[in-house]
């Protein structure tokens, strides 16, 4: 079993996590058991992205992830549409604008390969940004420069990053809130 820094103290349990792994019954068949189940599996995409530093999974992707030897998670697309559930109800005009930057990403669940958006670990690494730029570029009595250049800027901040696309998606976060403004050219 490979060891990953977000996995809790519960993944070594057998018994635990062969019932976490099993089939999500219904709400209504079994309150209890969808709550802590949906519970569990959301926080463990939230700590998964968060780790792996990208926003952006799909269903394959997570079962790569959680993969428990043998076992693979039977219901995280029960799980992603709980999530998806819960955007939906409390999300804005610019949640909603995510889809046009990553695709179709609130819709039909039964697709392994749609991906996904997790909008906290954006506004983490959004945070996260913001304290490098701050740390990074402030000059004396904390004046931070009006233009920095894009290319450069991501160059020395991609760690923070698993690819390009979390870095865009990051940025949009940023253009959103107001904290930067990012304007292209072509020539």
């Amino acid at each position: 079993m490979v060891s990953k820094g977000f996995f809790p103290s519960i993944w070594a349990n057998d018994d635990e996590m062969t019932g976490l792994m099993s089939m999500i019954k219904s709400r209504e068949v079994n309150p209890n058991d969808y709550e802590r189940k949906i519970d569990f599996w959301s926080d463990m995409v939230a700590k998964s992205c968060s780790f792996e530093r990208n926003p952006v999974f799909n269903i394959d992707t997570l079962k790569r992830r959680f993969r428990r030897d043998d076992q693979i998670p039977s219901s995280l697309d029960v799980v992603v549409m709980s999530m998806d559930d819960y955007n939906g109800r409390s999300q804005n005009w610019f949640q909603r604008g995510y889809k046009a930057v990553v695709g179709s990403i609130w819709g039909a669940s039964g697709d392994s390969q749609m991906d996904y958006v997790h909008l906290p670990t954006i506004h983490e690494q959004a945070e996260r940004v913001l304290e490098f730029f701050r740390r990074e570029y402030a000059v004396d009595d904390d004046i931070l420069p009006e233009i920095v250049d894009s290319a450069e800027f991501y160059r020395e901040c991609k760690s923070m990053f698993a690819n390009k696309r979390a870095y865009d998606l990051c940025l949009a976060e940023l253009v959103h809130r107001g904290e930067v403004c990012h304007f292209l050219f072509w020539c």
